[in-house]
């Protein structure tokens, strides 16, 4: 049983390989940081977690051991140490690790693993010599996989095979930080027939250290230099992203998602060399937060529109509540039509008020188009009685026979048939046909009289104002006074006109043909003028209520 620091003792397995100087180097040559967790590849009977167990109090350390006897042995000593908390093995193959370890789980990793690739194998030790079941690529693979980002791994290993080591490590994202070389001076001289063999070993694998060195840092310098290009690149990716900004909530949550993607890439990309970090940080701190500040700012103005939005749904709704109960169809139908435009050009409001508000618009446009429904199937029912109505009228008149002999009773007969169709109001559109049959029989009749143009013109317009004011349409009656109003200034302006031509003609003899004509058209507007004053004195007459 060795006896090790602390009084922490160690106690081998048959066949195990011996407490050596190599383990206890690499034991103190571990640097750990404060209750370090600690993995162990190739850990033995726990030679390695018991020496690092009994230097530090308050690490844990788990090791990973193929062979069974091996692993119960570490188990033991783990036990007997009264370590059982803080030393644990794990029988399994190093190869396997992702399969019993999840990534990321460790701060630190050791190994004194296999140091050779072939060569005849130890009878004592058959596995702790060769690569068999451990390959160099198996072990930085395995150690990359437990590691924290920014861990440590820390590995005894031949200086031979140093160059390799650090190209495969390399690789990996692994950097050397320490090295330490052991037994070369401190073993003191070799013996005289040995000495030229041994130097030119050490010459050649220094050698290959440095050249492999000096090539590693050249390549180290340009991988370095392009994950600085990678990472700067990304920060302006992600500070375009906030300058542009964007207009919609869907746009920003794309924006948000690819920001999150940019993030995971800057993490992957790898390190920056050390004097650059702090810059590369704080660049990539400061994009992120405008891409922040640009997204808040968008939500707060976002936030503010929606509230002014809900004050003006809130007063359509209160506009449409009081419109609901009119009986003012045709008006309220296109008030409540034009505040349904209004309703979607408005935009969105927050969403824990938006549909409540919008049932409450919805309800009452309903509440008042389902009485307009209603209402209008009464008075279809109606038009179509006057449609009937003037069918029957329109048969007496198609039957009305002139009496020659007695015009004014005729006369007073026709208009009685144009008051009797005035009277019975309103037929549906498909009755518009029977109102201009009803209008050319009428006219045809009275022309059969031989009555004045002027005449008739007069009484099928007091016709046509008289069927306006029955139907109350107060929007037809002052349209038609302005029309005759308009009538009366252009007929005016064209007599005015008129006499300051017949001015030109002051040395013209009245008798001149041109001249002739000229009075003839003033004397022809003059009547047109009147007849159109008569029509509006007529208009003036009428009182609407």
């Amino acid at each position: 049983m060795e006896q090790l620091q602390n009084g922490f003792t160690l106690e081998l397995c048959p066949g195990a390989f011996p407490l050596s100087t190599d383990s206890v180097a690499l034991a103190g040559f571990v640097k750990l940081p404060p209750n370090a967790t600690v993995l162990d590849l190739g850990s033995g009977c726990g030679t390695l977690g018991l020496m690092l167990c009994a230097a530090d109090k308050n690490c844990t350390v788990t090791g990973v051991e193929l062979d069974e006897n091996a692993h119960n042995t570490a188990l033991e000593n783990s036990r007997r140490n009264g370590v059982s908390n803080r030393l644990l093995s794990i029988c399994g193959d190093i190869v396997r690790i992702p399969e019993v370890i999840a990534p990321g789980s460790f701060r630190c990793c050791i190994s004194n693993p296999p140091y050779f690739t072939g060569g005849p194998a130890s009878r004592s030790h058959p596995t702790a010599r060769r690569e068999d079941n451990c390959t160099l690529d198996a072990l930085l693979t395995s150690a990359v996989w437990a590691l924290q980002y920014g861990g440590d791994f820390y590995l005894v290993h031949r200086p031979e095979r140093l160059a390799e080591i650090f190209a495969k490590a390399s690789t990996l994202h692994l950097e050397p930080k320490r090295l330490c070389l052991l037994r070369h001076k401190e073993t003191g001289p070799v013996s005289p027939e040995h000495r030229q063999e041994v130097w030119e070993r050490f010459s050649v694998a220094t050698r290959a250290i440095h050249e492999r060195r000096h090539q590693h840092l050249k390549e180290q310098k340009k991988s370095l230099k392009n994950v600085l290009d990678a990472k700067m690149a990304i920060c302006q990716k992600i500070e375009d992203m906030a300058a542009s900004g964007a207009n919609s909530h869907d746009a920003w949550q794309k924006k948000m998602a690819e920001v999150e993607a940019l993030k995971e890439e800057f993490k992957k990309v790898g390190l920056v060399a050390e004097n650059k970090n702090a810059q590369v940080w704080e660049r990539f701190k400061e994009v992120n937060r405008a891409f922040n500040q640009a997204k808040n700012n968008y939500y707060k103005d976002l936030k503010r529109s929606q509230m002014s939005n809900l004050e003006q749904k809130q007063q359509i709704v209160v506009e449409a509540e009081a419109l609901k109960t009119s009986e003012d169809w045709n008006a309220t139908a296109d008030a409540l039509k034009a505040l349904q435009t209004k309703w979607k050009e408005i935009g969105h409001v927050p969403r824990q008020k938006s549909d409540e508000l919008w049932a409450q618009f919805r309800a009452a446009c309903n509440y008042f188009f389902d009485r307009m429904a209603e209402s209008r199937k009464t008075v279809d029912a109606s038009l179509l009685a006057n449609l009937k109505a003037k069918e029957e009228l329109m048969t007496r008149l198609e039957a009305f026979e002139i009496d020659e002999k007695d015009i004014d009773v005729t006369l007073e007969t026709l208009k009685g048939f144009s008051a009797a169709w005035r009277e019975i109001g309103r037929t549906p559109r498909s009755g518009k046909d029977l109102d201009a049959k009803f209008n050319a029989t009428l006219d045809g009749l009275f022309d059969r009289l031989k009555l004045g143009k002027q005449e008739v013109t007069m009484m099928r317009f007091k016709d046509k104002i008289e069927t306006l004011v029955a139907e109350g349409n107060k929007s037809k009656f002052y349209a038609e006074v302005d029309f005759v109003r308009r009538k009366i200034d252009e007929i005016t302006h064209q007599v005015h006109q008129l006499k300051n031509n017949i001015q030109f003609f002051s040395n013209a003899s009245a008798d001149s043909p041109l001249v002739r004509e000229v009075n003839k058209k003033i004397e022809k507007e003059e009547a047109t003028l009147a007849q159109w004053k008569e029509k509006l004195a007529y208009m003036r007459s009428i009182k609407l209520d």
